[in-house]
Protein backbone atom coordinates (compact mmCIF):
# COMPACT_ATOMS: atom_id res chain seq x y z
CA UNK A 1 0.00 0.00 0.00
CA UNK A 2 1.35 3.62 -0.83
CA UNK A 3 1.07 6.17 1.92
CA UNK A 4 2.39 9.05 -1.02
CA UNK A 5 -0.76 10.49 -2.05
CA UNK A 6 -2.52 10.64 1.70
CA UNK A 7 0.77 12.04 3.08
CA UNK A 8 1.26 14.51 0.35
CA UNK A 9 -2.29 15.45 1.08
CA UNK A 10 -2.33 15.73 4.20
CA UNK A 11 1.40 17.89 3.81
CA UNK A 12 -0.56 20.39 2.12
CA UNK A 13 -3.48 20.46 4.52
CA UNK A 14 -0.99 20.93 7.02
CA UNK A 15 1.12 23.44 5.35
CA UNK A 16 -2.25 25.84 4.23
CA UNK A 17 -3.25 25.53 7.89
CA UNK A 18 -0.16 27.10 9.04
CA UNK A 19 0.85 29.28 6.31
CA UNK A 20 -2.17 30.72 5.33
CA UNK A 21 -1.83 34.56 5.93
CA UNK A 22 -4.45 37.35 5.37
CA UNK A 23 -2.85 40.76 4.40
CA UNK A 24 -4.13 44.17 4.68
CA UNK A 25 -3.55 46.26 1.88
CA UNK A 26 -4.80 49.91 0.96
CA UNK A 27 -4.71 51.06 -2.78
CA UNK A 28 -4.62 54.85 -3.01
CA UNK A 29 -3.75 57.49 -5.85
CA UNK A 30 -5.74 60.29 -7.43
CA UNK A 31 -8.79 59.76 -9.03
CA UNK A 32 -8.61 57.59 -12.63
CA UNK A 33 -5.10 56.65 -11.86
CA UNK A 34 -6.49 52.95 -12.27
CA UNK A 35 -6.95 51.92 -8.67
CA UNK A 36 -9.69 49.76 -9.11
CA UNK A 37 -8.60 48.67 -12.55
CA UNK A 38 -5.47 47.26 -11.01
CA UNK A 39 -7.61 45.47 -8.00
CA UNK A 40 -9.71 44.17 -11.12
CA UNK A 41 -6.88 42.91 -12.89
CA UNK A 42 -5.38 40.95 -9.81
CA UNK A 43 -8.48 39.44 -8.97
CA UNK A 44 -9.67 38.21 -12.82
CA UNK A 45 -5.69 38.32 -14.13
CA UNK A 46 -7.45 40.38 -16.91
CA UNK A 47 -7.78 43.69 -17.45
CA UNK A 48 -11.42 45.29 -17.95
CA UNK A 49 -11.43 48.53 -20.05
CA UNK A 50 -14.89 49.74 -18.16
CA UNK A 51 -14.37 50.53 -14.70
CA UNK A 52 -16.79 52.78 -12.54
CA UNK A 53 -15.13 55.05 -10.14
CA UNK A 54 -14.52 54.27 -6.49
CA UNK A 55 -17.42 56.29 -4.37
CA UNK A 56 -15.45 56.22 -0.76
CA UNK A 57 -13.56 52.61 -0.49
CA UNK A 58 -14.44 48.86 -1.24
CA UNK A 59 -13.02 45.85 0.07
CA UNK A 60 -12.26 43.20 -2.04
CA UNK A 61 -10.52 39.63 -0.57
CA UNK A 62 -8.42 37.77 -3.12
CA UNK A 63 -6.82 34.61 -2.34
CA UNK A 64 -3.62 33.68 -4.03
CA UNK A 65 -1.75 30.69 -3.03
CA UNK A 66 -2.29 30.51 0.67
CA UNK A 67 -2.21 34.23 1.29
CA UNK A 68 -5.61 36.22 1.26
CA UNK A 69 -5.12 39.65 0.48
CA UNK A 70 -7.60 42.07 1.52
CA UNK A 71 -8.01 45.03 -0.63
CA UNK A 72 -9.20 48.35 0.92
CA UNK A 73 -9.69 50.51 -2.25
CA UNK A 74 -10.02 54.48 -1.58
CA UNK A 75 -11.30 56.69 -3.82
CA UNK A 76 -8.34 59.38 -5.31
CA UNK A 77 -11.26 62.36 -5.48
CA UNK A 78 -10.17 65.31 -3.60
CA UNK A 79 -12.54 64.75 -1.27
CA UNK A 80 -11.66 61.51 -0.24
CA UNK A 81 -8.13 62.08 0.33
CA UNK A 82 -8.30 63.76 3.63
CA UNK A 83 -9.53 59.96 4.71
CA UNK A 84 -6.31 58.03 3.29
CA UNK A 85 -4.82 58.03 6.61
CA UNK A 86 -7.97 56.53 8.34
CA UNK A 87 -7.58 53.75 5.66
CA UNK A 88 -4.11 52.88 6.22
CA UNK A 89 -4.31 52.43 10.39
CA UNK A 90 -4.35 48.77 9.90
CA UNK A 91 -2.86 48.58 6.66
CA UNK A 92 0.21 46.00 6.99
CA UNK A 93 1.58 47.26 3.15
CA UNK A 94 0.17 50.50 1.18
CA UNK A 95 0.18 50.41 -3.02
CA UNK A 96 0.30 54.14 -4.35
CA UNK A 97 -1.05 54.69 -8.23
CA UNK A 98 0.10 57.04 -10.11
CA UNK A 99 -1.00 58.02 -13.89
CA UNK A 100 2.16 58.29 -16.01
CA UNK A 101 -0.64 59.32 -19.01
CA UNK A 102 -1.56 62.13 -17.06
CA UNK A 103 1.26 64.88 -16.53
CA UNK A 104 -0.81 67.35 -15.37
CA UNK A 105 -1.61 65.18 -12.32
CA UNK A 106 1.86 64.34 -11.69
CA UNK A 107 3.14 67.55 -9.21
CA UNK A 108 -0.48 66.67 -7.40
CA UNK A 109 0.60 63.14 -7.02
CA UNK A 110 3.72 64.06 -6.08
CA UNK A 111 2.23 66.47 -2.81
CA UNK A 112 -0.48 63.73 -2.32
CA UNK A 113 2.19 61.00 -2.03
CA UNK A 114 4.88 63.18 0.60
CA UNK A 115 1.08 64.14 2.83
CA UNK A 116 0.86 60.28 2.90
CA UNK A 117 4.31 60.20 4.05
CA UNK A 118 4.28 62.16 6.77
CA UNK A 119 0.67 60.78 8.04
CA UNK A 120 0.87 56.84 7.91
CA UNK A 121 3.15 54.78 10.13
CA UNK A 122 6.94 54.35 8.99
CA UNK A 123 7.11 50.50 9.07
CA UNK A 124 4.33 50.12 6.47
CA UNK A 125 6.02 49.37 3.26
CA UNK A 126 4.41 51.38 0.62
CA UNK A 127 4.66 49.97 -2.90
CA UNK A 128 4.30 53.07 -6.12
CA UNK A 129 2.83 51.60 -8.81
CA UNK A 130 3.64 53.59 -12.37
CA UNK A 131 0.56 52.91 -14.31
CA UNK A 132 -0.82 53.57 -17.68
CA UNK A 133 3.21 53.62 -19.19
CA UNK A 134 1.94 51.88 -22.46
CA UNK A 135 -0.26 54.85 -23.19
CA UNK A 136 1.21 57.02 -25.77
CA UNK A 137 2.93 60.48 -24.03
CA UNK A 138 3.08 58.83 -21.30
CA UNK A 139 6.09 60.20 -18.55
CA UNK A 140 9.29 58.15 -18.51
CA UNK A 141 9.01 55.65 -15.38
CA UNK A 142 12.65 57.56 -14.38
CA UNK A 143 11.40 61.12 -14.75
CA UNK A 144 8.69 60.38 -12.04
CA UNK A 145 11.39 58.38 -9.42
CA UNK A 146 13.46 61.52 -9.52
CA UNK A 147 10.53 63.61 -9.22
CA UNK A 148 9.38 61.34 -5.68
Amino acid sequence: MCLTSPCKTLFEWLKALICKREIEVTILGLQNSGKTSFVNSMANEEFQEISVPTVGFNVRKIKKGYIILRICDVGGHQRFRPLWERYCRNAQAIAFVIDLSDNRSLLLAKVEFQNLLENVNPDVPILILANKCDLANSTEVDEVKNML
